[in-house]
């Protein structure tokens, strides 16, 4: 699946978590993300993703900027994000022409000393999310997920990132793309929104947690944060996400996702916090974040032959006005993500990622419960 969304910047958003908890302007990660069909995309690099596991991306978005972790002559090695001046990915087609599928032949790495090495990724499951704030103050985000689905193109997939603005010595620029002779991308319109919830008026705070419409105290320990992701902030939603196998994460919501496309998460990540996306009898329905109370994600092992696999068989939403909408999902790769900053803690993230190494059921994402935003003073 690819999607691609490119709309005005969230930039008074982004400025009001920033007076609160501003980045250092060194940590920015600027620069060009070049696609295999020969577009670029340039400006502060929010993400650049090869995978959705620690380790397969960097980006603003990541906690100290990400990194990239490689299978080198037989052992890992991983390079920060703040570390790095090129990657450079090899794509292959495999699977037949039945079940074409695109892989990560191996990924080249220039770090800013000028060192090079090159590698397999560790993780399991290939596809790419590059989102870039532009120096016009735009957002632009193109996102490629498989197995190939309606609307995927291997022109989208990342082809190198580049971190600042010069090449490093003996690179050799991406002028021709390998797939720049077919650079057009598909373009997927923006799901028409829910009804709007009626104002709330001012609501308490989940047991435990801080309230929503007050500043909230990063951690006193460990080094300044780098990253807003890494931090709660006043405008971030807060709630609980559970867990199948029962562990609970309290605080501010930087995501919860149920997959990468469009509408299939909420969150600090997304604009606009995101929202779900979801078929509902012949047609789709979409509910912003603000407007949920309440998500409960029922996950199924299926067998087919001798394989298994995940599926997320139903999501049911309750909205603070007391609408229940229940449905399945857009998308068609089904994983879980939670990032969440408890109070006065640091950032914890739990992935549940099927075909990853270190998946485990027992990590999905079973529900969400949001607290609902205090209203502007």
């Amino acid at each position: 699946m690819t999607y691609r969304h490119i709309g005005p910047c969230l930039l008074i958003a982004i400025l009001s978590v920033c007076s609160v908890w501003a980045q250092p302007a060194g940590e920015q990660l600027r620069g060009t993300v070049t696609l295999r069909g020969g577009e670029t995309l340039t400006g502060t690099i929010m993400l650049a993703e090869f995978g959705v596991v620690v380790g397969a991306g960097i980006g603003t978005l990541r906690p100290d900027l990400g990194s990239i972790c490689l299978e080198v002559e037989g052992r890992q090695v991983t390079v920060a994000g703040g570390d790095l001046a090129l990657i450079e990915a090899e794509w292959v087609q495999g699977g037949g022409a039945e079940n074409p599928s695109w892989e990560i032949a191996s990924i080249s790495l220039t770090r800013r000393d000028g060192q090079k090495l090159s590698g397999k990724p560790t993780w399991l499951l290939h596809g790419t999310t590059a989102r870039i704030l532009t120096d016009d103050d735009e957002i632009q985000r193109v996102s490629t997920v498989q197995p190939t689905e309606a609307g995927f193109t291997p022109d989208a997939l990342i082809h190198s990132v580049l971190i600042g603005d010069e090449w490093p010595a003996g690179a050799v620029q991406p002028t021709d793309a390998p797939g720049a002779a077919d650079a057009s991308l598909p373009a997927t319109a923006a799901p028409a929104s829910a009804e709007p919830v009626a104002d709330l008026g001012p609501a308490a705070p989940l047991a435990g947690m801080a309230d929503a419409g007050a500043a909230v105290k990063p951690a006193p320990a460990g080094p300044e944060p780098v990253s807003p992701m890494t931090v709660a902030a006043a405008d971030d939603l807060y709630g609980t996400i559970t867990l199948r196998g029962g562990l609970q994460l309290s605080g501010a919501i930087k995501t919860v996702e149920f997959g990468a496309a469009e509408g299939a998460g909420i969150g600090a990540q997304f604009d606009g916090h995101g929202a779900l996306t979801l078929n509902v009898g012949a047609g789709t329905v979409s509910i912003a974040a603000g407007q949920i109370m309440s998500i409960r994600a029922t996950w199924v092992e299926e067998t087919a032959g001798v394989a298994t696999k995940w599926t997320l068989r139903q999501l049911d939403v309750t909205c603070f006005d007391g609408t229940h909408v229940s449905g399945t999902p857009t998308w068609h790769l089904h994983y879980s993500v939670a990032m969440v900053v408890p109070p006065e803690g640091r950032l914890q993230r739990v992935t549940a990622i099927p075909l990853s190494r270190d998946f485990s059921p027992a990590s999905f994402v079973t529900t969400v419960q949001l607290q609902p935003a205090s209203p502007a003073p």
